[in-house]
């Protein structure tokens, strides 16, 4: 089988991956807990995290559109947009097949928001789309500057102050997007840093977040955002009390001191041994293992960059902090990864040392290779909650749903069989398939 085969092959069962989580939303959405934080809204005041739930009440009021549609349809468009941007930046890498692959199929990139269920509605989204969308335009631009400043300034720019605004983790990771402005103009030295300025206007939602966040006027607002909130959505609320149930927490209504306490009192008190070996595993395999996979092209120099390593340690420092303001550590450290590759995609590659590179590879070290692969990418899970779960088949907490490429290829099998029997030509029925064919 071609590489080209191959590597079509796995899009195209990602693609299905991707579809029938999507059409499982739509079909049968019970995924009512996560609503919790999206509910949150202006109503009753300026609330960090409340941009999305505006506008969700808004449309409900005006529309009738029910928020369970709105989010169902803005979180798997999101999904869809993550996807595709993460495919585009690494097809760069198609030429190294094994790379590709593990880049595509690790639990740690795509397959994070669909093997734990509590990450599909998660607003980390679009911190993702946005760096990924960042160095899509960087590396398409890469060499015409003046078409990247005008994306950066009217898409980018517009997009990082709205995230700040419905996630306000954002704002940590604004130092990637300057080591990407940073690279991409490298070569218009004292320009670079003058257009750096650019990122200033970010200081509007900035102060906005960090000036209304702890105080008691916020915590009137949002007691008095509750109400509203169980008013309008009572016909949900009633029957899935879950959905707004775990709103009341001192996570959305504290500061620095109080996130900076619990994470003390996380490692110090909370986290057992065990705890901190989990993750230490989840780190490794998701982070440091494509680290070693770059630092190894890197220093073979078949991958490269004009741009002293120095700025970018500096730049990714920041990004550490998610783990103060993040304690679901897998979300901190899934955000972490897809900002480090973004920085990888933006290197060169040598293609005639890459080729030589992969002509020494003898038939036994593919198929280690490959071996190797199938290991990593299907006998570990990078749940949300790393660090409080084991990487191996986590079970906790209770309303996450847990799936593998072992899952998702007999949700494959089961909805092309119930498709192709509906819709096409009547199968015969297994008695093992009964179960899985009562879809609604």
């Amino acid at each position: 089988m071609s590489n080209r085969t191959i590597i079509n092959v796995s899009l195209f069962i990602i693609s299905l991956i991707l579809l029938i989580k999507i059409k499982d939303v739509f079909v049968s959405f019970d995924d009512y807990i996560y609503l919790n934080e999206l509910f949150i809204n202006y109503e009753g005041g300026f609330l960090r995290r409340g941009l999305l739930g505006q506008i969700a009440l808004y449309i409900f009021k005006n529309f009738s559109v029910s928020p369970v549609t709105f989010f169902s349809v803005v979180f798997s468009s999101a999904n869809i947009i993550f996807f595709y941007l993460f495919i585009k930046c690494i097809n760069k890498f198609k030429s190294n097949i094994f790379l590709y692959l593990v880049l595509l199929l690790s639990p740690a990139t795509l397959m994070f928001n669909i093997f734990d269920s509590a990450n599909f509605f998660n607003s980390q989204i679009f911190i993702l789309i946005s760096i990924l969308l960042h160095c899509f335009i960087a590396l398409k631009y890469f060499n015409e500057t003046n078409k990247y400043k005008k994306y950066f300034v009217f898409l980018i720019i517009p997009l990082l102050f709205l995230n700040i605004f419905q996630y306000d983790p954002q704002v940590i990771t604004l130092s990637s997007h300057m080591l990407i402005t940073y690279i991409v103009l490298s070569k218009e030295l004292q320009k670079s840093y003058k257009f750096l300025y650019s990122y200033i206007f970010l200081l509007i939602p900035i102060l906005s977040v960090i000036l209304n966040n702890g105080s008691q006027e916020q915590i009137t607002a949002f007691e008095n955002m509750k109400e509203i909130v169980n008013y309008n959505y009572s016909f949900i609320i009633n029957e899935h009390p879950e959905s707004f149930s775990e709103i009341d927490t001192k996570d959305l209504r504290g500061n620095l001191n109080l996130k900076l306490g619990a994470m003390i009192k996380i490692f110090g008190i909370k986290f057992t041994y065990n705890h901190k070996v989990y993750l230490f595993l989840s780190i490794i395999l998701a982070v440091i293992f494509f680290m070693f996979i770059f630092g190894y092209f890197i220093s073979q120099k078949i991958y490269f960059i004009n741009t002293r390593y120095k700025i970018a340690i500096i730049s990714f420092i920041p990004l550490l902090s998610l783990f103060i303001f993040i304690t679901d550590f897998g979300r901190s450290i899934h955000i972490l990864l897809i900002h480090l590759l973004s920085f990888y995609f933006l290197f060169k590659i040598d293609k005639r040392k890459e080729k030589v590179f992969l002509k020494k590879i003898n038939f036994f070290s593919k198929s280690f290779i490959v071996l190797s692969i199938i290991i990593y990418c299907n006998f570990w899970t990078l749940s949300h909650a790393s660090g409080w779960v084991s990487v191996f088949n986590p079970s906790v907490p209770s309303y996450s749903k847990y799936s593998s490429y072992t899952n998702e290829f007999n949700k494959i099998f089961f909805n092309v069989y119930y498709y192709t029997d509906n819709y096409i030509i009547n199968l015969p029925t297994a008695e093992f398939m009964k179960p899985y064919l009562k879809l609604e």
